[in-house]
């Protein structure tokens, strides 16, 4: 019965390997454009929108969330920003000139800054969960995308074929005409080629991606995240023999936790070496997405609907920065909603994993010396 224990959890782990990419949550962000462009009265970036659709939707999420992929990394945050204020989407339109296709990437990309902040912001779902479960941004901030993402597709009125067909092909205009991806480049003031590429990747449903294509190497981290990790497998190894062969009291209990310990870090350490962390990422978005929960779920999506059909009505881009993060106005701090959310969070987590740490440490050092005693 122990052995049939361990073995389910290393199968548990190993089956979080095994998950499929899926990035970004595009679907809600094309159900409300959607439903907002068959709305009156009719305007001209409606207009523009629904006839250049596939422009529109594309700038929308693959080029707006092109810059999703150095979301973990500090200086990856800022990169994330350039293309999540309104100044790059003011740069879009005058770089569009007149031609009504690359003023639909702008339309896209407006709309996109117009409805990320019902997860984002302040009273955004995203938010609200994150301060809700105690969490932290990087813990809540996929899991309850996903959540919500789930219900806005089974819950609209559009089949899930039909949106899962339109967030598959979403990058695809960047490749039709290079027009659009010169226009993306330039508004935003950065090279995002291998970014959009990464990305069509993941939304076509094609597989894992290289995180070479963006930083020259595996993962955008120092050199103490692998280091750190070789020596945390090395001590739970340790641990978990040594309290296989000279434990004593709470041996199997502690070999459980050892175990877990030594299962985690060397998937961890695995998937950075060969580019795939995101896939046991969400994997484990996946599973804590059962237990996560959207209070007033459907007055999310009637917002999203709202503040699509406002931009959509008026042309007017309200949002300054659609981040949710710490930033700066000059020399202004300007505090962000993720970061406001998770702060409990961060002091909480960090609390339990000190005292998980010399717990695990120090039950383990009372076995070997009760074994020491008899």
């Amino acid at each position: 019965m122990k052995k049939t224990y361990l073995i389910f959890i290393a199968l548990f782990f190993s089956l979080l390997l095994v998950n499929s990419v899926k990035a970004d949550f595009p679907a809600p962000h094309i159900i409300s454009t959607l439903d907002a462009l068959e709305t009156q009265p009719e305007t001209n970036f409606k207009r523009i929108c629904r006839s250049n659709l596939e422009v529109c939707l594309g700038f929308n999420i693959c080029g707006a969330d092109s810059t999703v992929v150095h979301y973990l990394t500090r200086s990856g945050k800022e990169i994330y920003r350039g293309t999540h204020t309104k100044k790059a989407v003011d740069n879009c339109f005058k770089l569009a000139g007149n031609d009504e296709q690359l003023q639909a990437g702008c339309i896209g990309w407006g709309l996109h800054l117009t409805q990320d902040p019902n997860s984002h912001g302040k009273n955004g779902y995203t938010s609200s969960s994150i301060s809700k479960y105690k969490a932290t941004n990087l813990m809540l901030h996929p899991v309850t995308e996903r959540v919500y993402e789930t219900y806005a597709i089974e819950n609209s009125k559009y089949s899930a074929d039909y949106i899962n067909n339109l967030v598959s092909t979403n990058c695809d205009i960047f490749y039709k005409d290079p027009k659009y991806l010169k226009l993306l480049n330039e508004a935003s003031g950065l090279t995002l080629d291998n970014d959009v590429q990464i990305v069509q990747t993941a939304l076509s449903g094609q597989g894992k991606y290289s995180s070479e294509q963006i930083w020259g190497k595996k993962v955008d981290l120092p050199n103490w995240w692998y280091y750190l990790l070789i020596a945390i497998i090395i001590i739970s190894l340790t641990a978990f023999l040594g309290i296989a062969i000279f434990g004593y009291r709470l041996r199997i209990t502690l070999m459980i936790f050892w175990g877990i310990v030594l299962i985690i870090s060397g998937v961890v350490l695995l998937s950075l070496i060969l580019g795939t962390s995101f896939i046991w990422y969400n994997g484990v978005v996946d599973v804590f997405g059962w237990i996560i929960s959207i209070p007033n779920i459907d007055n999310y999506i009637d917002t999203s609907f709202d503040l699509t059909k406002q931009y959509l009505d008026t042309g007017i881009l309200r949002i300054t920065d659609a981040t949710g993060l710490d930033s700066y106005i000059g020399t202004t701090f300007m505090s962000g909603a993720l970061s406001d959310a998770e702060s409990t969070g961060k002091v909480l987590w960090s609390t339990i994993g000190i005292i998980f740490v010399l717990l695990l440490v120090g039950t383990t050092i009372i076995s070997f010396v009760w074994k020491k005693k008899r």
